[in-house]
């Protein structure tokens, strides 16, 4: 394996290590040229390379300054030819005073380091950090310029002479033409006016006056328009061009005014608070880092507003004060995140939980609450809940009068055949009702029998609030007659009877058979019950129970209802609508001056 010679013909232009002007850009790397030979000696002509090149600023040992690696074959007598700093740049501003170069090919160091001198024009180099043939510490620096008490002092004034265009009258350093000689004014050039700009003894510059009141004071004494310009070349220099500041004489105000169509900024700490869009909307605020508020106040009030819209992390919200600047209302986003709430407080201590809450997102459920909480008793009305939980309200807060009490049922069915032996309960129910009013109950099943030639089959079907009998109205009879073929017969029956209840409480009621001859299954066995609190007309309710009429007992016969007596019975159902409303708004008339006394 052949090894790189212990010695190198080193070819180096070294670039003065300093800053340059642009049109003549100092190079920032330099030629280097070596000669590899093997372990006798001979040339390595024509062979590939890997080169790597370190600076140190130490002879022996230290860390690298700048490093560069590059790959490269060697001509016909082993010669390489580089130019560092192609790959990688020299740091010409830091670069160090002194350096030693070096070099490793194919992993092998070569020793030792040859330091790196300057090239004959890297001594003009040296002496353009002399300029005019002074060194650097002869001139002042930005520091020492511009600390007080030095060449800008007025102890030390600057010689007018040894500057360049300074104006004829103002050779002496004094401006004493055209004006007082107090050396406060500038006048036109012409001379009018005079004293154009002002200086006041306490620094405050005038604009048209020689008695300033503020920083700057601008002022005119003709009938027209004062005010500031600021334009740029993008944006023009005429009358309608730039930001304008003015004030106008003739009754117009003053204003703000940017006539190049962009917004107008106002705000401190960097950050615009108020922003005027050309299409005249307001924005408050600058995004979810400086979040807007605005403060309307009353004649009442100075430190606190009547009035404050706002941004939080909830989303937008607007309060009102009352006259005595305490929270009465406020609305805006929900903190749920979505939906809005609205709350009025009660008194003169804001709190959530009580006065009105009408919550258009409650819990997160995206389903609206109102809550109104007094200082004894509350109400809440919850769409997240469901039933009778989704209403709650004061006990008592509610007569019955008021609701109409809710309709209500309770039913059950029967499928199996049941035989009839004497008086028989082929289907029963329990209701509990909420108040007084009517429970209305409805049966059907169906009849199954079989019949001979020569002998009678029936008996009685009806509803019940006793298992003991049927009431007098509710002995319905069935019968097949004697002469009716032999054979199985089905009858779909029907009962049902209007039951008055004096109270709340539970309740029951039962459909009953009675078997008198024959026999007789019933099946398919349905009742129904059904709670209605008000009577809308007159209402007869079934009889009570009587002993149950004998086989063969039958009532008289009778037409039908007459025109006089169908009148009779609407005037008298009118009467008892008209009587009942006539009731309910008497109690309602009470409530209403309870309430009054109760203020």
């Amino acid at each position: 394996m052949r090894a790189p010679a212990l010695f190198a013909v080193l070819t180096l232009a070294v670039l003065a290590l300093s800053t340059c002007p642009v049109a003549a850009q100092f190079p920032t790397s330099m030629n280097y040229q070596v000669m590899l030979t093997d372990d006798f000696d001979e040339p390595l002509s024509d062979q590939a390379v890997s080169l790597v090149f370190r600076v140190y600023t130490e002879e022996v040992g230290g860390v690298a300054v700048w490093t560069e690696s590059q790959n490269a074959t060697t001509n016909s007598i082993g010669v390489v030819s580089l130019v560092l700093g192609s790959v990688n740049p020299f740091p010409v501003d830091t670069w160090p005073a002194l350096t030693w170069l070096e070099v490793e090919v194919d992993s092998e160091v070569l020793s030792p380091r040859r330091k790196l001198t300057s090239s004959p024009y890297a001594f003009q180099a040296m002496n353009s950090r002399r300029l005019g043939g002074l060194s650097m510490s002869e001139y002042a620096t930005d520091e020492e310029l511009s600390t007080p008490g030095t060449i800008n002092s007025s102890s030390n004034p600057v010689d007018w002479t040894r500057l360049k265009n300074v104006p004829y009258d103002f050779a002496d350093g004094t401006d004493d033409v055209g004006g007082s000689g107090d050396g406060h004014s500038l006048d036109a050039s012409d001379g009018d006016p005079v004293d154009a700009v002002w200086v006041a003894d306490d620094g405050e510059v005038g604009i048209g006056t020689t008695d300033p009141e503020s920083t700057l004071h601008l002022h005119s004494a003709a009938a027209s328009l004062t005010g500031i310009r600021l334009t740029t070349s993008d944006g023009g220099s005429g009358p309608l061009d730039g930001f304008v500041m003015y004030t106008n004489p003739l009754g117009g105000g003053s204003g703000l005014t940017n006539h190049d169509g962009t917004p107008i900024y106002i705000g401190t700490g960097g950050a615009a608070g108020l922003t005027i869009r050309p299409d005249s909307s307001v924005d408050i605020g600058n995004g979810v880092s400086q979040p807007g508020e605005l403060s309307i106040y009353g004649s009442t009030s100075y430190l606190v507003p009547l009035h404050r819209s706002y941004e939080n992390a909830d989303g937008g919200r607007f309060e009102l004060a009352d006259e005595a600047e305490n929270l009465a209302v406020l609305f805006g986003a929900d903190d749920s995140g979505i939906g809005g709430r609205l709350q009025i407080s009660r008194n003169d201590t804001y709190d959530e939980n009580e006065g009105i809450d009408l919550n258009g997102c409650w819990g997160y459920s995206e389903e609206p609450a109102v809550r109104i909480m007094g200082s004894a008793r509350s109400a809440m009305f919850n769409m997240e809940n469901v039933g009778s939980t989704s209403v709650v309200l004061p006990q008592d807060a509610i007569y019955g009068y008021e609701i109409l009490d809710e309709p209500g049922v309770a039913s059950s069915t029967g499928t199996a055949a049941m035989g009839l032996i004497g008086l028989t309960t082929i289907a029963g129910r329990t209701i509990s009702v909420p108040a007084s009013g009517y429970v209305m109950v409805l049966g059907s099943c169906q009849l199954e029998t079989y019949h001979e030639t020569g002998t009678t089959t029936d008996g009685y079907i009806g509803v019940s609030d006793t298992e003991s009998g049927f009431p007098a109205n509710q002995d319905l009879r069935f019968e097949i007659l004697s002469s009716t073929p032999t054979g199985w017969f089905n009858h779909p029956i029907t009962c049902h009877g209007l039951f008055e209840v004096a109270s709340a409480g539970t309740y029951t009621y039962y459909m009953l058979a009675e078997e008198i001859s024959g026999s007789f299954a019933a099946s398919e066995m349905q009742l129904t019950l059904m709670y209605l609190p008000t009577a809308y007309g007159e209402v007869t309710p079934t009889l009570q129970p009587d002993a149950p009429p004998a086989s063969d007992e039958r009532g008289a016969n009778r037409g039908g209802l007459t025109q006089a007596e169908l009148a009779s019975e609407r005037a008298e159902a009118e009467a008892f609508n008209l009587a009942r409303i006539e009731r309910e708004l008497a109690e309602l008339q009470a409530q209403v001056e309870a309430m009054k006394e109760e203020r």
